[in-house]
């Protein structure tokens, strides 16, 4: 037997659906330039001995005796850089009440 699901009663342009995708875009958009930018400025400290980076390549030069691991210097300072933006993700979330996720996943 067919059992049609219920009527949507938000049938409004400014339903909670249209809401809901109007902040998953604009999310996207902002980490999405946020993750170019950091990437960037990770870029250039890392050639100039500069910045973050050489913050945490001193780091790693007091505790490793081995000396310093380029690639260790650049994923430390993404999380570094990362980090904040789960915490802007988590504090939008609960201001506008909507779960930002990744649109193109589909639970099936």
């Amino acid at each position: 037997m067919y059992n049609p699901p219920p009527p949507n009663p938000q049938n409004s342009q400014e339903g909670p659906d249209s809401r809901t995708e109007k902040i998953n875009t604009i999310w996207k958009i902002i980490t999405l330039l946020y993750v170019m930018g950091s990437l960037g400025l990770i870029m250039y400290w890392e050639f100039n001995d500069s910045g973050l980076c050489m913050v945490v390549r001193e780091w790693q030069a007091a505790i490793i005796d081995d000396g310093y691991y380029p690639a260790l210097d650049i994923m430390l300072t993404l999380v570094m850089f990362l980090l904040p933006l789960f915490v802007v993700k988590i504090i939008v979330e609960r201001v506008t009440g909507v779960k930002i996720k990744n649109p193109n996943y589909k639970r099936q």
